[in-house]
């Protein structure tokens, strides 16, 4: 009786015993279901460097009395448990990757056999739901006195950043030398500010009227030429009309992506400043809002990919998102 008894209980043990994956969570104890009849093995991420806790002994001093006896192979993942008792219960600390994880290792019906513990970040966890409240706060403020105030920062910033360094966190500029000439208009980018927290930049260089007369733009069609990519220009400060054979200053804003979404531009990008063409030369442009062109013009055919300078070739650099 007492050996059908043994064979009883060892198959009741084998057949409520547990394989789950679980997530080590530094605030909250992890609770690890053990038995007197089997080992339950514990797989972490990395080689554990240290397991402390009253009443855990080694194979070596388990006849000195404890609750759990622990074994860990040098260099390993795994951590090896077992109760001596059935009421055995202990609080465990395992030192992994500079953090501490604390166990709840207690005698039950239904132990674990083997778990695997990942962290949050782990492949394979469930996404976690992101609201659109979330999206929209990591997403760049949009307003013009915001792009008016990244105009101002950034001309006043040797004044300004000594005695307000809280507006200028994740600032950054250096001097350049980017020029875009369409035979018309030259434009010159001479130095480049980045405000990465708010996702901007801000562009500060120089026109100059290569024609005999004054010239004319719509500031609304001016875009930023940024390797492969052209992004719209959210705010243009330039002296209009450009008297003849004249270089002016000129200041351009850009802000975020077309989606609305993060561009993340790093400020060691080449940046070239695209002027649209002069109202005295016609284009669709000025039919869309509402100009009469002089005379009859020619709409070119589509072209599959615009030219990309030989300096300027492949996609933008990225910084990377804060």
């Amino acid at each position: 009786m007492r050996f059908a008894f043994i064979l009883w209980f060892a198959a009741s043990i084998a057949g409520a015993q547990t394989i789950a994956t679980k997530v080590l969570s530094p605030g909250t104890p992890i609770k690890i279901a053990l038995s007197p009849a089997l080992t339950t093995t514990l797989l972490f991420p990395g080689p554990p460097s240290g397991t402390f806790g009253l009443g855990l002994v080694t194979a070596q001093s388990a006849n000195n009395g404890g609750s759990v006896q622990v074994d860990h192979p040098d260099g390993s993942n795994v951590l090896v448990l077992h109760a001596l008792s059935e009421t055995a219960h202990v609080l465990a600390t395992v030192l992994l990757d500079g953090a501490l994880y604390v166990f709840d290792l207690q005698s039950e019906p239904t132990p674990d056999v083997a778990v695997t513990l990942v962290k949050n970040d782990s492949s394979g966890l469930p996404a976690q739901t992101v609201t659109p409240e979330q999206v929209k706060a990591v997403r760049p403020k949009y307003d013009p006195e915001l792009l008016i105030g990244f105009l101002r920062r950034a001309h006043d910033a040797a004044l300004l950043r000594p005695l307000y360094p809280d507006l200028y966190q994740g600032y950054a500029s250096r001097q350049a030398q980017y020029t875009s000439d369409s035979g018309a208009v030259k434009t010159t980018v001479t130095t480049i500010h980045r405000f990465s927290k708010d996702d901007a930049i801000v562009l500060q260089g120089t026109v100059t009227n290569e024609t005999a007369r004054p010239i004319q733009f719509d500031g609304r069609a001016a875009t930023v030429q940024v390797a492969n990519e052209v992004h719209p220009i959210k705010l243009l400060d330039c002296l209009r009309p450009i008297p003849a054979n004249a270089t002016v200053p000129i200041d351009v804003v850009i802000q975020g992506d077309i989606d609305g979404g993060r561009a993340n531009l790093s400020i060691q990008n080449e940046f070239r400043i695209i002027l649209p063409a002069p109202d005295r030369m016609a284009t669709v442009w000025n039919l869309k809002n509402g100009s009469a062109p002089m005379a009859p013009f020619k709409i070119p055919a589509p072209a599959n990919s615009p030219a990309i300078p030989l300096t300027q070739t492949g996609k933008p650099v990225k910084d990377s998102q804060p």
